[in-house]
Order: C-alpha cells, then sequence, then structure tokens
C-alpha cells in the first residue's frame, strides 16, 4: 500500500483535493496483510497543518492508497501605532510562505511624520516599507517609526535693570511652534 503526503500550493484551496491545489511531496511505499486495516502517521512539515491521522484497508491487489493534505499555516501582522495620536490598522492575514504586501501607514501623530515600519518599537529591529513585499513565515508585530518635524520653542525675554543686572525669571515669556531644522525668529 501507499501513503501519499500533499502541500497545499500558494494560492490553493484547502477544500479541494486534487492537483490543482496540491503539490505531492512524499510517497511512502509498504508491505502489509491482506485485509487488514493500518493507521499510517501524518508527518511533520514546516509552516503546514497536518491532517488527523486516517486508517486504511489492505486490498490484495495492493493498489490501496491513502492521501493525507496538508494545508499551509496561516498568520498575521500586526501593526502598532507606537505613540500615534490617532489612527486603526487591521491585523494583515497570510498563508505560510505566501508574499505579503505591507501596508501604508493609516496611524497620525502631532508634529512628527511617519518613517517606516519596524519589527521593535524602539527601532533597533528591522525595517519595513509600505508597499514593500515580503515572503512570510510567521505572525510579525510592526511598529510605526516616527521622525519629528516640529517641537515647541519657548522664548523668553528678560529687561536689564538700571545696576545692568537681570532677574532670574523671564518677564515674558512667548511660545512658538519650530520646524525641525528651521530658524525661527522670534519677535523682540
Amino acid at each position: 500500500y501507499k501513503v501519499k503526503h500533499w502541500k497545499q500550493k500558494i494560492g490553493g484551496k484547502s477544500n479541494l483535493h486534487n492537483e490543482a491545489n496540491y503539490i505531492l511531496v512524499e510517497t511512502e511505499n509498504f508491505i502489509g496483510t491482506t485485509d487488514t486495516t493500518v493507521t499510517p502517521s501524518v508527518k511533520s512539515y514546516t509552516g503546514f497543518i497536518a491532517p488527523e491521522v486516517d486508517t486504511l484497508n489492505i486490498d490484495a491487489d495492493g493498489n490501496a492508497t491513502l492521501n493525507y493534505y496538508y494545508i499551509r499555516d496561516s498568520f498575521v501582522i500586526r501593526y502598532h501605532g507606537n505613540g500615534a495620536d490617532s489612527g486603526n490598522m487591521n491585523d494583515q492575514s497570510f498563508l505560510y510562505e505566501e508574499e505579503v504586501t505591507i501596508s501604508d501607514n493609516l496611524f497620525t501623530r502631532e508634529h512628527y511624520r511617519f518613517v517606516n515600519w519596524n519589527t521593535q518599537s524602539d527601532g533597533s529591529g528591522v525595517a519595513y516599507a509600505p508597499g514593500e513585499i515580503k515572503l512570510l513565515t510567521d505572525n510579525l508585530d510592526l511598529y510605526a517609526q516616527w521622525a519629528l518635524t516640529s517641537a515647541p520653542v519657548k522664548v523668553e525675554h528678560f529687561k536689564q535693570n538700571i545696576d545692568k543686572t537681570y532677574n532670574t525669571t523671564p518677564d515674558d515669556e512667548v511660545s512658538l511652534l519650530g520646524k525641525i531644522d528651521e530658524t525661527i525668529t522670534p519677535e523682540v
């Protein structure tokens, strides 16, 4: 008797057990006693879910075949705002070894611009760009990485005393919003 092991193809329908949806990866040939029932073991393939163990009656003609169909495991990409003020992103589902396009950022953060995604919240991991196509084999958490675009600036005005000294506290304060890497000139 034979035991055939089939893996689901990329894009293959898991419920249709045929060569259009599955690829034969291994055939095992066994010798057994006619008119007996055997329970062949399933295999373990990385990224695939093994089927339930099944039984097979061994025919006298030796043509008994048991087919095991392994479906691709499913995973998700989770997108995190990482300090975002607003926005929401749904998890992105994919199957093992399926090409996935990294999503555009839908989060916003005041005074910041989005730079890229990263596998670590502090940016020390692997960077991913929106639109990038990746072949993934496991769950993935991506954290928005931000660059400051503007920052509050406080301008303090001190008036000189008659003795030409200055007070330790300002006589007037003005709060401005400055863009990063630009010079601002406050009013006097």
